[in-house]
């Protein structure tokens, strides 16, 4: 498994699309939003969240699936990006996450691991790493921030609904932005659709799902 290519020397952000640039500007805009929901993640939720990964999950390593850890690197030097830390979590679903502000990490759900193959895994990675150069870690965590806020407050988190939506609505198209380095390091747009059909549809089981009815979906 190898990288297509490395780009040494890759501006901070360089693969962001531009529908992505443009949401987190309005984001930005929002009085106090950015200021305020930094400090909320980086101080409580993300402290809770990593010591809960530590107790939970496990940090990948020489001694902790070393292949990851290895792939991570390699799709993190194709972008001329410091590897964050990767974790496994026990979760059945097939959702990625970052965690962290100044310290970003990569957790994979363990349901995530027997559905993809050694490649298609790596574009996964290179989808992660892709995050972090733009530097989407600190608003990625704050939109999970706000998910499980939004569910424990239930209607009486009403009034932060404009937030929560604008957070979301940024962060659909920050995925375009990921997809963008994904293709960028692996070279390869077949191993992208093919990894995108996977994390939307699970399994080509029931017949599968073409790149053509995702297109079609997003009209």
């Amino acid at each position: 498994m190898r990288a297509a290519r490395r780009f040494a020397g890759l501006p901070t952000g360089a693969v962001a699309h531009p529908a992505d640039r443009k949401a987190r500007e309005a984001l930005d805009r929002l009085p106090g939003v950015e200021a305020a929901l930094r400090q909320i993640g980086r101080h409580s939720y993300e402290t809770v969240a990593r010591l809960a990964l530590l107790a939970n999950g496990v940090r990948c390593g020489p001694r902790a699936f070393p292949q990851l850890a290895a792939a991570l690197r390699e799709a993190c030097d194709a972008l001329d990006l410091a590897a964050p830390e990767l974790f496994v979590e026990p979760r059945a679903d097939a959702t990625p996450r970052i965690l962290g502000g100044d310290r970003p990490a990569v957790v994979l759900p363990s349901g995530l691991l027997d559905s993809l193959d050694e490649e298609e895994m790596f574009c996964v990675l290179a989808q992660q790493a892709s995050h972090i150069h733009c530097g989407h870690a600190p608003y990625l965590m704050v939109c999970d921030f706000a998910r499980r806020f939004a569910d424990f407050l239930g209607i009486v988190g009403t009034p932060l609904l404009g937030v929560r939506l604008a957070l979301e609505e940024w962060r659909r198209r920050a995925e375009l932005s990921a997809d963008r380095g994904a293709l960028l390091v692996t070279g390869r747009l077949d191993l992208v659709l093919r990894v995108l059909q996977k994390l939307a549809g699970g399994r080509a089981a029931w017949g599968g799902v073409s790149p053509d009815a995702l297109f079609e979906q997003e009209k």
